[in-house]
């Protein structure tokens, strides 16, 4: 399976983004240049919910089969570096934490 940039955007919350991109006027081109790295600069891990993680886990040991206790903080700040990692490699995406 292959994410194309549109669908990344989309599950970022970008719901209006086409597969061609968006048409912008080029005298704004400053403005939604620097609108997009403040909202980038704003995503972190560390900000994600311990419910949301918890369901995360829980998710990924049903995928392979596995049962999945309540998880420790440990267990959550584990899979909160799972998760940075896994952008690093995977996207070359590392968000502030």
């Amino acid at each position: 399976m292959k994410l194309k940039p549109h669908e990344i955007l989309q599950k970022l919350g970008f719901s209006d983004i086409g597969e061609d991109g968006i048409e912008i006027n080029p005298n704004d081109a400053y403005l939604y240049d620097s609108m997009l790295r403040l909202l980038g600069a704003t995503i972190s891990v560390k900000d994600i919910p311990d419910h949301d993680l918890t369901d995360q886990r829980r998710t990924c040991g049903f995928l392979a089969n596995m049962t999945v206790s309540e998880p420790s903080p440990d267990d959550l700040n584990k899979t909160r570096m799972f998760i940075l990692e896994f952008l690093k490699q995977n996207m070359g995406f590392v968000p502030r934490n």
